[in-house]
């Protein structure tokens, strides 16, 4: 249910995304980009559309990284013995109260046991780590948002695109072939 309920939320910003794209397009033969009267308007779509695309890869970026913390930093730097998953959504809370570092990390301790760090590892270093996963989002999802997701040339099916050559007829290419 939460799974289908996030994928209609992408889907739908995605759609609004696309249209987006589509209602921003101008005609390009008119100076300064058709009326005046209608800047401010196309400024607050494309602020709205990059806005909505920041938060959609985000969320996408923070899913990914959840699911990385959990698979390759949880259970295998550090255990927490009374955890309750989502590690990488709650930063600072892999460790706390009596801490050993150990060689090799066990997962399904004791609560009455401390939590462990591997050796070579501290909580500042897992710091470090989250941090960079958390740059590392924030610079996709703005390189993301600033990049135009739907092609000028696919705005919709009515929109005309050249499939052939557009050499109009008696130029010289067509003079090459004389006519009887």
């Amino acid at each position: 249910m939460v799974c289908s309920s996030a994928l209609g939320f992408y889907w739908s910003a995605w759609e609004c995304c696309e249209h987006l794209e589509r209602a921003e397009q101008i005609d390009e033969d008119e100076p300064f980009g058709g009326d005046r009267d209608l800047r401010p308007t196309r400024f607050m779509i494309r602020m709205l559309k990059s806005i909505a695309k920041f938060v959609i890869v985000l969320v996408v970026m923070t899913v990914i990284f959840s699911m990385i913390w959990g698979e390759l930093i949880t259970d295998r730097l550090y255990n927490c013995t009374d955890a309750v998953g989502f590690d990488y959504l709650q930063p600072g809370n892999w460790v706390h109260g009596q801490v050993a570092f150990v060689g090799h990390v066990l997962a399904g301790r004791s609560m009455s046991e401390p939590d462990i760090i591997k050796e070579g590892w501290s909580a500042a270093g897992l710091w470090g780590l989250w941090l960079s996963f958390f740059i590392l989002s924030l610079v996709a999802s703005v390189l993301l948002a600033r990049k135009a997701w739907v092609p000028r040339g696919s705005a919709g099916p009515d929109t005309a695109q050249n499939v052939g050559p557009t050499t109009p007829v008696g130029t010289s290419e067509r003079s090459a072939f004389p006519t009887p």
